[in-house]
C-alpha cells in the first residue's frame, strides 16, 4: 500500500495555512508505522492506495471551493495561534458582538439598507429570515449562538446577500485564531487598535474601571461632569504618549483585559459613529457651498461627542457622513459628489476642530486641498490655525475666530 505525505522543506518559510504541520507529522509517522506492522513491510502494494489520504486531508488542510471566486472557503484548522486564510463580512466586530447589532451599526450595512431607520432594520429582520436565523438568536453574543445557526450564516449569507443588493459583503482576509473560541480578523485588529489610539482619555484609567464607573453613575450634576472631563484631559496632556504604548503591547494580543476594553471602546464608537453620523443627514444639517458641503456640530454636550475629539476620530465621522449622505438609499441617487467639511466645537479646550475630506470624491489625480484653502481662509481673517496632524487638511481654530474663518472659507468658494 502506497502513503502519500505532504514534505515540507525546512528551509523555507512555513505557510500559515500548515501551522500545525509538526503534530500532523507525528499523526501521520505513527500511522505509517501501523501500516508497516499490519502489512509486513508490504507498503508499496495498491490494493489500499490512497487509505489514510482523506483523513490527513481533513484534518490538515484547507479545501477551497472556486464556485463563487473563492470565497467558500471551509476549514478545520483551528490550532491556536494560527493564521488561517478565510472570507470575512463588512460587519463590525460580529465575531465580539451580536449579529444582529453589527448589521445594524456596520458603516457597509447603513449606507446600502439605511439600516438606522426603521424600515432598514426591518430589511435585516427579512435577511436574517431568509438566512433561518431566529431573531432572538441573532441577538445572542455570537459567540453563544447556536453552531448549527453560525454554520447556516456562513452557508447562506452569500446568496442571500446578493437579493439585497449587497454583493461587496463578502472579501477575502486573514484570521488569527487567538484561543479554541476566539478568533481575531484583520479588520477586528484594527478596529481595536484605532480605539484604543483615540480613546480621548488615557487608556489606563480604563484599566482601573476609572471612567467605566463614570459614565454609569447617571447622578452627576454637569459640574462634576465637566470637573471629570478636566481630569481626564489633563491625565492626557502629562501622559500624551500612554495610549501609543497600550496599543503597542495589544499587538502582541497577550492582555486578555486589554483585549476586552478595546473591543468594549471600539463597538461605543461605532455606535456613536452611526448615531451622530446619521442625526446630521436626518436634520438636514449639511450646507450645500459651490464646490463643497460643510457642517458643525456646535454642541459638545453628549457623551457620545467626546469619541471625536480626537482628529482622526473626526475625519472618520465626516468620511462616513459623506459616503452615507451619498450613497444612501432614502437620499436622491442625482446627489452629486462633493468634498466635506466637518467641524466640532470643543468647550472646556475653548476651539474647534476642523477636518476636510474628499472621500469617495477624489479622483485618481487629485490632492487634498483644504490644507490651502483653510491656510488662505485662515490668513484673510487673521485667524491663528494650529496643525499638529501628519495630514494638514486637519486644523484647530480658537472658537472666537471660527465663525469668520468659516464665512471666508465659503466666500472663496462662490
Amino acid at each position: 500500500m502506497r502513503l502519500e505525505v505532504l514534505r515540507l522543506n525546512q528551509g523555507k518559510s512555513k505557510n500559515p495555512i500548515l501551522s500545525n504541520y509538526n503534530s500532523i507529522k507525528k499523526k501521520v509517522n505513527g500511522e505509517s508505522q501501523n501500516i508497516q506492522n499490519n502489512n509486513n513491510g508490504n507498503i508499496n502494494g495498491n490494493h489500499n492506495n490512497g487509505l489514510n489520504n482523506s483523513r490527513i486531508h481533513d484534518e490538515s488542510s484547507v479545501q477551497i471551493q472556486n464556485d463563487d471566486k473563492d470565497l467558500e472557503l471551509k476549514t478545520n484548522n483551528r490550532e491556536a495561534k494560527t493564521i488561517l486564510v478565510e472570507p470575512d463580512y463588512r460587519l463590525f466586530l460580529y465575531r465580539h458582538w451580536n449579529l444582529f447589532d453589527s448589521l445594524v451599526y456596520s458603516n457597509y450595512t447603513v449606507s446600502s439598507l439605511n439600516s438606522w431607520k426603521e424600515p432598514g432594520r426591518k430589511e435585516i429582520q427579512k435577511l436574517l429570515a431568509f438566512i433561518g436565523i431566529p431573531l432572538e438568536e441573532s441577538k445572542q453574543r455570537f459567540l453563544f449562538m447556536k453552531n448549527e445557526f453560525k454554520q447556516l450564516f456562513k452557508d447562506k449569507i452569500l446568496e442571500v446577500s446578493k437579493k439585497f443588493e449587497m454583493k461587496d459583503l463578502i472579501y477575502q482576509s486573514f484570521v488569527y485564531q487567538f484561543d479554541q473560541k476566539t478568533q481575531f480578523s484583520a479588520s477586528d485588529y484594527v478596529y481595536c487598535l484605532s480605539a484604543l489610539l483615540e480613546y480621548p482619555f488615557n487608556i489606563h484609567a480604563l484599566e482601573e474601571n476609572y471612567i467605566n464607573e463614570v459614565e454609569e453613575t447617571t447622578t452627576l450634576i454637569e459640574e462634576e461632569k465637566n470637573d471629570i472631563y478636566m481630569e481626564q484631559t489633563s491625565l492626557n496632556k502629562d501622559l500624551k504618549y500612554d495610549n501609543y504604548w497600550v496599543c503597542y503591547e495589544f499587538l502582541a494580543l497577550k492582555n486578555s483585559k486589554l483585549l476586552k476594553i478595546a473591543i468594549e471602546q471600539a463597538i461605543k464608537f461605532q455606535i456613536a459613529l452611526v448615531n451622530n453620523g446619521t442625526s446630521l443627514i436626518d436634520k438636514k444639517s449639511i450646507i450645500p457651498s459651490r464646490n463643497f458641503r460643510y457642517s458643525v456640530i456646535r454642541s459638545d454636550i453628549s457623551d457620545e461627542i467626546k469619541y471625536f475629539q480626537h482628529p482622526l476620530s473626526l475625519e472618520k465621522l465626516a468620511l462616513f457622513v459623506m459616503d452615507t449622505y451619498h450613497t444612501s438609499k432614502s437620499l436622491k441617487s442625482s446627489t452629486k459628489l462633493k468634498p466635506f467639511i466637518l467641524a466640532i466645537a470643543n468647550t472646556l479646550a475653548d476651539k474647534f476642530i476642523v477636518v476636510g475630506v474628499l472621500g469617495s470624491a477624489r479622483s485618481y489625480e487629485e490632492r487634498n486641498q483644504f490644507s490651502i484653502r483653510f491656510r488662505m481662509a485662515g490668513d484673510k481673517v487673521g485667524a491663528k490655525l494650529i496643525m499638529n496632524n501628519f495630514d494638514d487638511s486637519i486644523v484647530e481654530i480658537p472658537k472666537n475666530e471660527f465663525d469668520s474663518f468659516l464665512e471666508e472659507l465659503c466666500a472663496e468658494d462662490v
